[in-house]
């Protein structure tokens, strides 16, 4: 125990003894090392890298804007009824009832029928087809 007493004594003097800061020239090459090991740069062909991924996802985004048909191209072109997605096509359609009904757009868009952006506030004639189970079938769009 007394040992340690005077382990603890011996350091104490010693720390106090020894300069408590480092001498302005270790202080000056210490910040030199620090300055340079943290002030290197990226290689070269990492920015040449960052610079073709950039232009293959600008070329791709601007070639999938390009190639997009027009979605009502479909819709208009189209001489008969068009089947709607949520229709099923195991239910008979022994009596079917068309009726004729004015819609917009929008309401084309929410049974899943592609209507072109431009005419959004136009009204369309359109047939629906009615199954005998009441649910809508396909529907026609009327010129």
């Amino acid at each position: 125990m007394k040992e340690d007493m005077d382990l603890i004594d011996r350091m104490r003097r010693l720390s106090l003894a020894l300069p408590r800061e480092a001498s302005p020239h270790v202080e000056q090459q210490l910040s030199i090392a620090f300055r340079a090991r943290h002030q290197r740069k990226a290689p070269l062909w990492i920015y040449a890298a960052a610079a073709c991924l950039l232009l293959l996802l600008g070329l791709s985004f601007v070639h999938k804007r390009k190639i997009a048909p027009p979605p009502a191209a479909v819709v208009y072109n189209a001489p008969g009824f068009i089947a709607l997605p949520y229709s099923q096509s195991g239910v008979p359609t022994e009596s079917v009832v068309v009726i004729r009904v004015q819609v917009t757009p929008s309401q084309l868009s929410s049974m899943g029928v592609a209507v072109p952006a431009a005419a959004s506030t136009a009204r369309l004639q359109a047939d629906v087809l009615v199954g005998q189970d009441g649910v809508a079938r396909a529907v026609r769009l009327v010129r």
